[in-house]
């Protein structure tokens, strides 16, 4: 590669090689070691106008970036900013977009890089390759992936609501909404941001509630899905300002429903019975709590959970 950098044939042909090697785990840490990444973004940058280059070098990036002890090396050496020229430059092309996302996905799976992938907007990249390429899964699977590991860093939730990356999760959860994978990923997204406090009431004036509790009513059997709705109603539940809203769009029966359907996971329960008490500390959802069973889904949780303090000390506080 280096003794024919100006020939694209040769750097095609080399980049694949890498490409193949780095499929395997054991030979992930030994080509970082060796400075194979270092070389595959030399290649890259010499023959940025080369779809081939670019895609075997994003696939190479993805893999090596399985490797934990990889990740943070990569993010020093710019890998990050490889995989986002490469969006930007081979916009159009598909299999450049799935790995390059795929790539900042697994980077940002290390809590160390995640604030530094923000900072250098890789959340902006991967949410534009979800728009160019909407109805592809790949992509929403490493897009949706991406934002919601880079959302699990405090100090991105707030950055990451502004520039947008609700919206782009919540549209690749309707476009894919058939998809559970895509799904549990778009609302893993959500609630991460929805932990940051002065995101909720933004987040709900947006209908990132509505977007997942359409969730839970497509996928009822999945408890993953079930967890992460009502993780994410939880944080949104909060927001004093978002109670009525939530009970007047009825999110008190989808995660009563959740609970029901997955009455022995206690994880669900948490969050079930969390979104109640929250919903009941506001005197004007109390009608419309008891009216639609409340009561009756706490003592269920209550009873099924007796050594579980979050889910006892929710029923004991809720007031209706």
């Amino acid at each position: 590669m280096r003794a024919h950098a100006g020939d694209v044939e040769v750097t095609r042909n080399s980049c694949a090689a890498l490409r193949y090697l780095a499929r395997a785990a054991d030979n992930r840490a030994p080509l970082v070691r060796d400075s194979a990444h270092a070389a595959l973004m030399e290649s890259m940058r010499a023959h940025a106008g080369d779809v081939v280059v670019a895609q075997h070098t994003c696939s190479t990036l993805w893999n090596l970036a399985l490797a934990a002890d990889n990740r943070v090396p990569l993010v020093v050496a710019g890998a990050h900013t490889a995989a986002m020229a490469a969006l930007r430059t081979h916009a159009g092309d598909v299999e450049v977009a799935r790995a390059a996302c795929g790539a900042l996905r697994n980077l940002a799976h290390e809590d160390d890089n995640r604030v530094p992938l923000v900072r250098a907007s890789a959340h902006t990249a991967v949410m534009a390759a979800t728009r160019t390429h909407a109805s592809d899964v790949a992509v929403a699977l490493a897009a949706c992936g991406a934002l919601r590991n880079l959302a699990a860093a405090a100090d991105n939730r707030v950055p990451l609501f502004r520039d947008g990356a609700h919206t782009a999760a919540m549209a690749a959860a309707r476009t894919h909404a058939g998809d559970v994978e895509v799904v549990r990923l778009a609302c893993g997204a959500v609630w991460n941001l929805a932990a940051a406090a002065d995101n909720r009431v933004p987040l709900v004036r947006e209908g990132a509630h509505t977007a997942v509790m359409a969730a839970a009513r497509d996928h009822a059997g999945d408890v993953e899905v079930a967890r992460l709705v009502c993780g994410a109603l939880w944080n949104l539940a909060a927001a004093a300002d978002n109670r009525v809203p939530l009970v007047r769009d009825r999110a008190h029966v989808v995660v009563m429903a959740a609970a029901r359907v997955h009455a022995a996971d206690v994880e669900v329960a948490r969050a079930a019975c969390g979104v109640l008490l929250s919903l009941s500390l506001e005197a004007d959802c109390h009608g419309t709590l008891t009216r639609d069973g409340a009561r009756e889904l706490l003592a269920l949780a209550s009873g099924l959970h007796p050594g579980d303090g979050t889910v006892q000390d929710a029923c004991r506080r809720v007031v209706l």
